[in-house]
């Protein structure tokens, strides 16, 4: 294999690690511009990913909204050029601050629902579960944030110098480990996810509800960060709404959010797969019930299981090149500098592992701490 072999092969691995929540061939484009030296033609770019041309130029305009990438034109030259104008680890501190600067989900926005709840708490039993959700949803995202905000500088810190020795971070085992599962049983077991409830009673939502529900939903679609395709707020919208009504059909998934019928069936799929829903078929119909197979905090606490998964499978992805790479003889100049590349964003990933998880205890402390001044 020749060195472009291994850069596409890195290429094809971050585009498909990242494929369903961020944008189209944005991950391929991105990879194929930090594994290059210096400024990059579209034509490399389409080399190294082997999209079209206008899926590359597409993937770029996605990239520089976001991250710092600029357009470079050079004397004498037709061609235009991009450059990621940082060395190629600090990506993740750069997407990083893009989730810390816009929160997943517009806590503004959760504030005014739960009001317009609150109005309507006593004139069906569908508010309060609404309400529940949204109390404790804001809970989760505020210390989330918090969590986020403090540990970007840190994280800066640690990918400059190795070692978060001196750093006010929490270590996974400075938790009592008896202590967090019993904590965790416990919130579990608060939210009842059985969806078993007799509802025999209740009569169907009111429209005010539904329609609550919708504006809602809208909200997470429109405040998107620009990081994300529209399928990430499908399937977060989704899932969500299966929380909120603890059992539901994809009829009612479809009347509250307000997604086409296949967009629906897709992230059911996707939910399902991924251990968020599950589905029963009710006996003597063909109608199926879905209900969530977590609580809302696991499913929190679900972002940094999923985020320590990514970082240990790409280190693992990047060390497979390297030992590979290391058996081809002789090495070339250029084949030296993508090993180089390859040494320091192995050695970011170790990093962005032990942050995850030490990110998590921060997450469980605080949680502990605020729940544990509310009793």
């Amino acid at each position: 294999m020749t060195g472009d072999d291994f850069k596409r092969e890195l290429v094809q691995y971050m585009e498909k690690a990242h494929g369903r929540r961020y944008h189209h061939n944005f991950f391929g484009c991105l990879t194929a511009l930090l594994v290059e030296d210096g400024p990059t033609t579209q034509e490399r770019i389409m080399e190294l990913t082997r999209y079209s041309r206008a899926s590359v130029s597409l993937a770029l305009q996605k990239i520089q909204l976001t991250l710092p990438v600029r357009t470079l034109k050079i004397m004498g030259d037709r061609k235009h050029y991009y450059t990621y104008e940082k060395d190629p680890e600090q990506f993740l501190v750069d997407i990083l601050s893009r989730r810390t600067d816009i929160p997943d989900i517009n806590p503004e926005m959760i504030r005014t629902i739960q009001k317009k709840a609150e109005k309507k708490v006593l004139k069906h039993v569908s508010y309060r579960r609404l309400l529940q959700y949204l109390e404790e949803l804001q809970l989760y995202l505020k210390i989330m944030h918090s969590v986020r905000k403090s540990n970007l500088i840190t994280f800066k810190k640690v990918l400059q110098s190795g070692s978060f020795a001196g750093l006010n971070i929490p270590e996974v085992t400075a938790l009592n480990s008896n202590e967090v599962i019993g904590f965790l049983r416990r919130l579990k077991g608060s939210e009842d996810l059985s969806g078993t409830e007799d509802r025999s009673t209740e009569g169907k939502p009111p429209l005010h509800y539904i329609e609550l529900k919708r504006e809602y939903f809208r909200g997470i679609k429109t405040g998107l960060n620009p990081l994300y395709a529209q399928s990430a707020a499908d399937l977060l919208i989704v899932v969500h709404d299966v929380i909120i009504e603890k059992t539901t059909t994809q009829k009612a998934l479809q009347e509250s959010t307000q997604l086409p019928q296949s967009t629906i069936s897709d992230m059911l799929s996707v939910a399902v797969e991924e251990g968020f829903i599950v589905v029963e078929k009710v006996s003597g119909s063909r109608t199926k019930m879905y209900r969530p197979a977590v609580s809302l905090a696991e499913l929190i606490l679900n972002y940094y299981d999923r985020g320590f998964a990514y970082a240990s499978t790409t280190r693992s992805k990047i060390e497979d090149l390297l030992h590979r790479m290391q058996d081809r003889t002789p090495e070339d100049t250029e084949s030296a500098g993508f090993s180089e590349i390859l040494n320091v964003l192995e050695r970011a990933y170790l990093i962005t592992e032990e942050f995850t998880m030490r990110a998590k205890a921060e997450f469980i402390r605080e949680l502990m701490n605020e729940l544990d001044g509310k009793t």
